[in-house]
């Protein structure tokens, strides 16, 4: 029964793919471009699938596309769609189709799922008091997406190998995107239009004497937030590199000359997104790095390339920003070091002030999921040329449009993680599996920390992280028995 029903996916599959070809040639006789449009059509078909067939090749792709938020997206009915949130759908669907047909049991074990399912319910309970519906279902059903990924993940990756594939995915996504910013920035400064480095005109060097590194996220505060991530790991494999070659770990993951190299860029990266969330964020992964692995640092070995690279990294930042002479690390300074007054940080104490005079006023369930922006427009119900107002800070956030009990049971789903994390690495287990870990739980403490400054909670990345939380908390705990 097994054989003839996979049979027949795969004839399924096949006939879907041959249709696929047959669109992409049509479409070659009536566009330009199209021999691009053909092969993005056929690379498209064989990725769905292959994620269809093998979920766990998806969760691949997403590792490698969480950077990708502006460049690579498009729009469809008003609403930006990212490629992980694509593959991110094929795995959905590729999940449950894979447990109905192979009545496969999900036993792992996750016990984020109560904190999730509590959460998830009280903010829908939360759209009673909406002001915008529409905002508020469509922020829920994005925020439910990411959730239900996060819950995937731990199926999925259970094994040392399947893990190793995902690593490796973000570290080189976390390489090339890296490089980008480089040449994002350096193009600016050289006159490269914005089309051409694909640069938001707000963050080119028309408004600061120099640019704002973005990438391919969306802005430069998401991108030093997603660099938190591959930094912490960087690090942590740098530090290990010795022992996990010596437990025969190949591959970019044990290669000193790969890891030096993707950790000075991404820093520099961090670094030229000047934003200050991002930097506290840095400052987190470096200090927790450091706390660590301090018995590490000891040795004149580790320290002194980790010295290099911050060296490296703040010549490199003082050299680009001060390419346009005096005024240029001058604004760098300013902009940085202010904290008390300009445009940006009275609109976040304004905010501030608003999310806490919500809270105070609906204590309970808030004034609904999406609505803090809402809330306080002039017209609840046309959104504002420059998008919605968010808080930019998620715990007030929270409190603000979902109630005190929505906050709470957030900090419980993250005491679990923090808490979770580190019985399994007080436990014997694989040296790979535990540096991971290791680095994850930096990165996702730096996220927190860096939670204060910014407040959209359907992040991929930052779920992705949850996710991957779990299943390595698993495959740890899971060596004790």
């Amino acid at each position: 029964m097994l054989a003839k029903l996979c049979s027949k996916k795969t004839l399924f599959w096949g006939m879907a793919f041959f249709l696929l070809c047959i669109v992409g040639a049509i479409t070659a006789y009536t566009t330009s471009f199209s021999v691009l449009i053909v092969l993005g059509l056929v690379f498209a078909g064989w990725v769905c699938i292959k994620t269809l067939n093998d979920p766990t090749f998806g969760i691949v792709l997403i590792a490698f596309l969480l950077p990708f938020e502006r460049i690579g997206s498009f729009e469809l009915g008003g609403i930006t769609v990212r490629p992980s949130q694509l593959v991110g759908l094929l795995v959905l669907v590729s999940w449950i189709l894979l447990r109905l047909t192979r009545k496969q049991k999900t036993d792992v074990k996750n016990p984020t799922i109560p904190f999730l399912a509590l959460f998830l319910g009280i903010s829908l309970i939360s759209l009673i008091s909406a002001v915008n519906l529409g905002r508020g279902l469509t922020v829920f059903l994005f925020e439910f997406f990411v959730i239900i990924l996060s819950i995937i993940i731990p199926t999925l990756i259970t094994d040392k190998k399947a893990l190793k594939r995902v690593i490796t995915a973000l570290l080189i996504s976390c390489a090339l995107v890296s490089f980008f910013g480089m040449y994002q920035f350096l193009g600016d400064m050289a006159g490269v239009p914005s089309e051409l480095t694909g640069l938001r005109e707000h963050y080119t060097k028309a408004v600061f004497g120099f640019p704002r590194v973005q990438s391919t996220a969306l802005e430069p505060l998401y991108f030093g937030n997603y660099l938190l991530l591959p930094i912490a790991l960087l690090i942590a494999f740098f530090v290990r590199r010795k022992d996990l070659v010596s437990k025969k770990m190949r591959g970019v993951l044990s290669s000193p000359i790969f890891v030096i190299v993707v950790l000075t860029i991404a820093c520099i990266n961090v670094l030229l997104t000047v934003s200050r969330g991002a930097y506290i964020g840095l400052a987190v992964v470096l200090l927790l790095s450091f706390i660590v692995f301090f018995r590490y640092f000891i040795s004149p070995k580790k320290i002194i390339p980790i010295v290099v690279v911050a060296l490296i990294a703040g010549f490199a930042l003082v050299q680009f920003i001060g390419i346009n002479e005096r005024d240029g690390l001058e604004t760098f300074v300013e902009h940085t070091t202010n904290v008390s007054s300009g445009a940006g940080i009275e609109e976040r104490f304004t905010t501030y002030y608003d999310a806490l005079d919500m809270a105070n006023r609906h204590p309970l369930i808030g004034v609904g999921v999406g609505n803090f922006g809402p809330s306080i427009a002039q017209n609840p119900y046309q959104t504002p040329d420059d998008g919605w107002l968010i808080v930019n800070n998620i715990y007030l956030e929270i409190m603000a449009e979902r109630g005190i009990f929505a906050l709470g049971v957030f900090a419980c789903l993250i005491i679990l993680l923090i808490v979770r994390s580190i019985k399994a690495l007080k436990e014997e287990g694989d040296l790979f599996t535990k540096t991971v870990l290791l680095g994850f739980l930096i990165a996702f403490i730096a996220i927190l920390v860096q939670y204060l400054t910014f407040s959209i909670l359907y992040i991929m990345h930052v779920w992705f992280v949850i996710g991957m939380l779990v299943a390595l908390q698993n495959m740890l705990l899971a060596d004790k028995k």
